[in-house]
């Protein structure tokens, strides 16, 4: 079981919390980088009530590309992507999770096929809903706390940090391109 490079269409899923007041927290790198991905190919995410999140259809090579930023909040991320893939007949092989990562340094990128949690709400409501853990996720580093995690996550970069967080999410864009490119292990080595 890994990546399926042979589907109809791939959903790219970007964790963070809806609302003005969230927009540039750590929480949110997620959105951050599909928003960026979308502006790449000349779009933007827009609301379908229907899917509970923001979407935007796009096409890298020959791939349909779905861009997903759930609107259920952090908490609930896992209600929006089970009615992704079942609406869209996306399958788990064919998901690519963005999120936030404490255990990665900020400026930093990790992908990642499966594995836990760890502590992550976003991630934990994904695996309840679909029932499984089995999914591609673009880890974005965001640090460790140095204070209690809720408010670590829900805090704004410092201005040392936005730089290592914009360099980031633009290597997120190319991790996507090299996974849809080379395939996941060689995308693996390259940005592992």
């Amino acid at each position: 079981m890994g990546f399926d490079l042979n589907a109809e269409s791939i959903a790219v899923v970007g964790l963070g919390n809806p609302g003005q007041n969230f927009k540039h927290t750590r929480h949110n790198v997620g959105f951050e980088a599909v928003d960026l991905i979308a502006r790449s190919f000349s779009t933007e995410c827009r609301f379908d009530k229907y899917l509970l999140s923001e979407v935007a259809q796009i096409k890298i090579k020959h791939y349909p590309v779905l861009l997903v930023k759930p609107q259920t909040f952090m908490n609930d991320s896992g209600q929006a992507v089970k009615k992704i893939l079942s609406k869209k007949n996306i399958g788990l092989s064919s998901l690519i999770v963005v999120h936030d990562e404490l255990d990665i340094e900020p400026g930093k990128i990790k992908i990642k096929f499966g594995g836990g949690s760890a502590g992550h709400n976003g991630l934990q409501s994904i695996f309840e809903s679909c029932k499984s853990r089995d999914f591609v996720r673009i880890r974005i580093g965001i640090g460790k706390p140095d204070r209690k995690g809720v408010d670590y996550v829900l805090s704004n970069f410092s201005k040392d940090e936005l730089p290592l967080i914009s360099q980031a999410i633009e290597m997120t864009e190319q991790a996507l391109l090299s996974i849809l490119d080379v395939g996941l292990d060689q995308a693996q080595n390259m940005f592992n």
